[in-house]
């Protein structure tokens, strides 16, 4: 069994399961899955209003649809505008998603370079099939977004961390621009 699993096959299987579970997003998707028991379809569906008022003014009170701040939302609107229809935006949505495990694989890889680039890409990859975040890339949901953006925040931190000299430079700068957009996205995110 040993030598069955060496570096390029569990690469392999990295890239077969990122696929596999990626296409499955993909017929979640066709099928309009919610596996948060309607939760996340139902704050888009209650959203949405909400995003086609922002293609008129950016400055709209939003508290009768949702408490958190505009980032999310006017990137929607934007995509709205761009591709013209409510479906094609979930698809873009679903499609810029299924990064996330690409971003926190090529975070693992900083942190850990010893490890099997393999093993990183499998764990990477079981993020696509966590209910909660499938369920958020099929109806586009904030906290994808957060996600996207504090992923890059660690990534760009992590490569100021790994300078030699520890000085204010576009890494150190990324992270900062990077971590303030994720809690602006999400509040809680103001721990990290």
């Amino acid at each position: 069994m040993k030598k069955f699993m060496n570096e390029k096959n569990y690469y392999l299987v990295g890239i077969l399961l990122y696929s596999i579970f990626s296409i499955s997003i993909f017929l979640g998707l066709l099928i309009n899955e919610d596996a948060s028991g309607r939760g996340t379809s139902n704050d888009f569906i209650n959203t949405w209003e909400y995003v086609l008022l922002l293609q008129d003014n950016y400055f709209i009170d939003s508290s009768a649809w949702t408490r958190l701040f505009p980032i999310h939302y006017i990137f929607l609107s934007i995509l709205y505008g761009l591709l013209g229809s409510e479906y094609s935006v979930r698809i873009l949505f679903c499609t810029l998603s299924i990064l996330i495990p690409f971003i926190f694989y090529k975070n693992l890889r900083l942190k850990y370079k010893d490890t099997i680039k393999g093993k990183l890409l499998i764990l990477a990859s079981i993020i696509l099939i966590l209910p909660y975040f499938r369920s958020s890339a099929i109806w586009p949901n904030p906290h994808i977004s957060a996600m996207f953006f504090l992923l890059f925040s660690i990534y760009f931190f992590q490569k100021w961390h790994q300078d030699k000299i520890k000085q204010l430079n576009l890494n150190l700068i990324l992270n900062i621009i990077f971590l303030a957009l994720t809690v602006y996205t999400r509040r809680y995110y103001v721990f990290f």
